[in-house]
C-alpha cells in the first residue's frame, strides 16, 4: 500500500485519538508543515519565472513600459535590467496550449516529488516513534487493521485530569 494512503489511515485515527499525542509526535507534523511551505513555494517560485521566461518580448516590452523621465533610481535601473535580461538573447516563448504546458508541468512534478518524499519521512518517523502513534504505524504496517481502541487497550498515558475519562 502506498504511504500516502496509509497515513490517510492513521491520520484520520490520530485526530480521534488527539489527546495522546506526544511533544515529538507534534514535531513529526511540524517537520511536515515545514515540508509542505517549502513545496508550496519552491513551486509557487518555478510557476511564476516560468510565466516570465516564456512570456513573448513584446510582453516584456509592454510590461516594462517606454523609458521617461520618471524611471529614475531604482525604476530605471528594474527596467532596464529585465530587459536586458529577457530581451537580450533568445528564449523558449511557445504559446498556446505548449507554454501552459511548460508553465505547469515542472512545478507539478517538483511539488508531487518534494510531497512524496516528505510523506516517507514522516511514515518512517511514525514507525521510528515510541508512542502509542507510533505504535499504531508499526500495528498498521504489519496487519494492514488500524487498531480503533489501541489507545485505551494498552493503557496508554494520558494528562491526570482526563486519565478518568477512559479508566
Amino acid at each position: 500500500m502506498k504511504v500516502e494512503f496509509q497515513l490517510a489511515f492513521l491520520d484520520e485515527w490520530m485526530i480521534r485519538w488527539k489527546h495522546f499525542q506526544t511533544l515529538s509526535d507534534y514535531q513529526i507534523e511540524e517537520s511536515r508543515a515545514k515540508s509542505r511551505r517549502f513545496a508550496y513555494a519552491g513551486s509557487s517560485v518555478w510557476l511564476f519565472s516560468s510565466y516570465v521566461w516564456t512570456a513573448g518580448n513584446a510582453t516584456v516590452r509592454r510590461w516594462t513600459g517606454h523609458q521617461n523621465f520618471f524611471d529614475i533610481g531604482f525604476d530605471g535601473a528594474a527596467k532596464a535590467s529585465v530587459r536586458k535580461v529577457l530581451l537580450a538573447q533568445k528564449r523558449y516563448t511557445p504559446t498556446g496550449w505548449g507554454r501552459v504546458l511548460f508553465m505547469l508541468a515542472p512545478p507539478l512534478l517538483f511539488s508531487a516529488t518534494v510531497e512524496h518524499n516528505a510523506e516517507v519521512r514522516r511514515w518512517n518517523a511514525y514507525l521510528k516513534q515510541e508512542t502509542v502513534f507510533g505504535e499504531q504505524a508499526r500495528r498498521f504496517e504489519k496487519t494492514g487493521v488500524i487498531e480503533e481502541f489501541l489507545c485505551a487497550n494498552i493503557k496508554a498515558s494520558l494528562p491526570p485530569a482526563e486519565a478518568k475519562l477512559f479508566g
